[in-house]
């Protein structure tokens, strides 16, 4: 589940990063600057980009595998029951 989450991050970071490659090249193709193009292009899309870091986020801790695997695969303890 947490890998295939990873993935779909990494799939809309490729998405947002092609469309503002998009949008800077229509920017060009109208006959801005290519210091104009580049921050009007990248200002379209900047909300999917604050989005997208938040969900990146969630996955910090997964690249903390010295411990992790540990965590998860410890078998719960068992609790005693008090009569």
């Amino acid at each position: 589940m947490t890998l295939g989450g990873l993935a779909l991050a990494v799939g809309i970071l490729v998405d947002d990063a092609t469309v503002t490659i998009e949008n800077i090249n229509w920017h060009l193709e109208h006959g801005k600057e290519i210091e104009t193009a580049i921050l009007d292009g990248a200002q379209q899309i900047v909300v999917r980009y604050v989005s997208l870091m938040c969900i990146c986020i969630a996955f910090v801790p997964m690249f903390d595998w010295a411990v992790s695997p540990a965590i998860c695969s410890a078998p719960s303890p068992r609790r005693s029951s008090l009569r």
